[in-house]
């Protein structure tokens, strides 16, 4: 028998047929290409693996040439010069500090605009107008030397730290699970609550989690071997801890992360902020201005973290030879595919529900929160006040004066 459609849902064996000129297609491409994903098989298996999509690599490529998306060589070959200059020359201004090299330049360009352009370009504008960064940003002689890594797989170990933010990483892929800044990492509480976020993202614990030993960790070693004793019942904790403490300096997949993320995007905070005060426009002592540029620039940096984490997953590191966990490629993909890097999967299933219980009787995020609710209210209202403006690091204190006008009249 001829005719008719035996499969209306579009679904198979292989996966769900997505029509060419989806919109959360485009999204999807468009999303990649911000982070510098380019490659049009990778991108077939990631739009299998994220959303369940059956389309192959040639119409992957025929979708990208007629949204006219473009890799990094055919942008900068058809951009004129001073447009993509200008884009490096912007990435400069925004990166005060002069930490960020062409690699890390070039991960900004296509974050930030869709527009990815070689390394090479970018490496010969900086030099052009900004050469003395290269010399700064040479490495330090007296780092301390490291042992090499390795691990079963991802979800393995969770490695946490705190810089006046927590952040916490996975060992095998380092990959950033979460990156928050928090009014207070001093606080046993607040550290417990945000690994039981991330528990609950995730649906599961590792076989083991990892920090410095300090009084604020010890909420979450608590937390670490509760759940697993309730849902892992027969492991021998002798032989993997369910949580294990380290000097901040042994503390390596941490450590090595943190100093990424403050090159990438600390000493930028410190150097936009530290302006506002020393210009006197902030004053810290008066109660309304302080709380004022606490709510502010914790708006902010909440908001752009979450970027920076998304771009620092994204980062394809450098090939090393003899490196016994993957290099040569992005934490984002080791941690989508682990089976392509010969690792596993070890993360131990929880039960989500009992997790938001959990946390429901810690108070929530209300823990989280810089200023009190009734505060951020009126804040929230004289911000719309003004017009709502686009906020970023190089504005804040001039949206800063014209809240302030507002809130003190």
């Amino acid at each position: 028998m001829k005719g008719g459609n035996y499969n209306p849902s579009g679904n198979n064996q292989h996966g769900k047929k997505v029509q060419a000129d989806n919109p959360k297609l485009e999204e999807a491409l468009l999303e990649y290409n911000r982070r510098l994903i380019t490659n049009a098989k990778t991108i077939s298996e990631l739009l299998q693996k994220e959303y369940g999509w059956e389309i192959s690599e040639r119409t992957v490529k025929c979708r990208k040439a007629a949204l006219g998306i473009y890799a990094s060589g055919r942008n900068t070959k058809e951009i004129p010069d001073n447009a993509k200059a200008q884009l490096v020359l912007d990435a400069i201004e925004a990166n005060p500090s002069g930490s960020h090299g062409p690699r890390t330049v070039q991960q900004e360009i296509a974050y930030n605009t869709g527009i990815p352009l070689t390394r090479d370009f970018i490496s010969e504008t900086m030099h052009c107008h900004a050469p003395e960064g290269f010399e700064a940003r040479r490495p330090d002689a007296h780092q301390i030397k490291r042992s090499g890594l390795t691990s079963a797989g991802i979800h393995e170990e969770w490695s946490g730290d705190g810089h006046d933010k927590l952040n916490k990483m996975d060992k095998a892929s380092g990959m950033w699970l979460g990156l928050w800044v928090i009014p207070n990492n001093r606080l046993g509480e607040v550290i417990g609550y945000l690994y039981l976020c991330l528990v609950e993202t995730f649906g599961g614990i590792p076989k083991q989690s990892t920090t410095d030993h300090g009084s604020e960790t010890t909420v979450q070693f608590g937390f670490a071997n509760a759940l697993r004793d309730a849902f892992y019942p027969d492991s021998n904790s002798c032989d993997s801890p369910a949580h294990r403490f380290l000097q901040s300096i042994h503390n390596i997949t941490i450590e090595r992360g943190w100093h990424r993320l403050k090159v990438q995007w600390g000493d930028d905070v410190l150097v936009f902020y530290q302006h506002g005060i020393d210009e006197g426009i902030c004053n810290l002592s008066n109660p309304l201005q302080k709380t004022l540029s606490l709510w502010l620039w914790s708006s902010i940096l909440r908001r752009d973290i979450k970027d920076v984490q998304s771009k620092l997953n994204a980062a394809r590191v450098r090939k090393v030879q003899g490196k016994k966990l993957p290099s040569g490629t992005s934490a984002y993909d080791v941690f989508t595919f682990p089976d392509k890097y010969g690792l596993e999967n070890c993360l131990i299933p929880v039960d989500v529900n009992i997790v938001h219980e959990m946390k429901s009787a810690m108070g929530g995020d209300s823990l989280l929160e810089f200023v009190s609710l009734e505060f951020s209210q009126k804040a929230i209202a004289a911000y719309e006040a003004i017009g709502s403006p686009a906020l970023s690091m190089q504005n804040a204190w001039d949206v800063f004066k014209l809240l302030l006008s507002y809130m003190s009249m």
